[in-house]
């Protein structure tokens, strides 16, 4: 008797730990693709995209504390208006805690009132709440 609810018992934790793992890959495959997006968003200066994909309550937006969206937008607006061109490449995105992706890319960008380049390799973390929304953008 104690033997079959022992096989039912670990059958249903089987199946429920298997039920966890694919809605974590799910979440993982969901924050890589809104990680992607965010970075063409702002590649392509889509404000719409980037305020869509970005949470209500940011904890950290590169070394601004709480800012508001409408901050970021600012902030991106400002940014795009002193270069005529920016781009980045990912190279690599590597899951390193749970609802915190690393994005390798390689960044380019051509400035306006110096008329110069730069071109170099970045490491980039994001951060996601419980609904997928970009909660941190930062280096480590």
């Amino acid at each position: 008797m104690i033997k079959k609810y022992l096989y039912h018992f670990a059958l249903i934790l089987i199946i429920s730990c298997n039920n966890r793992f694919h809605q974590r890959l799910a979440s993982v495959k969901k924050q890589i693709s809104i990680t992607r997006n965010y970075i063409s968003a702002e590649d392509a200066r889509d404000t719409a995209t980037l305020n869509k994909l970005l949470a209500e309550n940011i904890k950290t937006y590169w070394k601004i504390e709480n800012p508001t969206k409408q901050k970021i937008i600012k902030f991106y607006k400002d940014y795009w208006t002193e270069n005529k061109f920016s781009k980045n490449t990912i190279l690599s995105i590597t899951t390193i805690a749970k609802n915190t992706l690393a994005v390798k890319t390689f960044f380019e960008v051509q400035r306006i009132k110096t008329d110069t380049s730069l071109h170099f390799e970045s490491k980039i973390i994001y951060k996601f709440n419980e609904a997928n929304k970009i909660v941190y953008v930062g280096k480590e």
